[in-house]
């Protein structure tokens, strides 16, 4: 009895740092969710603020070039 009884035990033990684990798991993968998502949004909103950045040189440099060579 004294060897199923320690199989059993281990068994039991096995059950539940894998159920710790399978929780763990869950949680990371909620977590690392949540912060790829926070991250999308910066980048996207980075993205944003270069794209009109670089629209505003645009039309700067389109200035003056247009002044530089229209002097004539």
């Amino acid at each position: 009895m004294a060897i199923s009884s320690l199989t059993d035990l281990i068994s039991l033990a096995a059950s539940i740092a894998s159920l710790t684990l399978a929780v763990i798991a869950i949680w990371l993968s909620i977590s690392f969710y949540r912060q790829s998502s926070r991250a999308s949004q910066a980048t996207a909103e980075a993205a944003r603020d270069v794209s009109a950045s670089a629209e505003r040189l645009e039309k700067l440099f389109d200035k003056l070039y247009s002044d530089t060579f229209s002097r004539r």
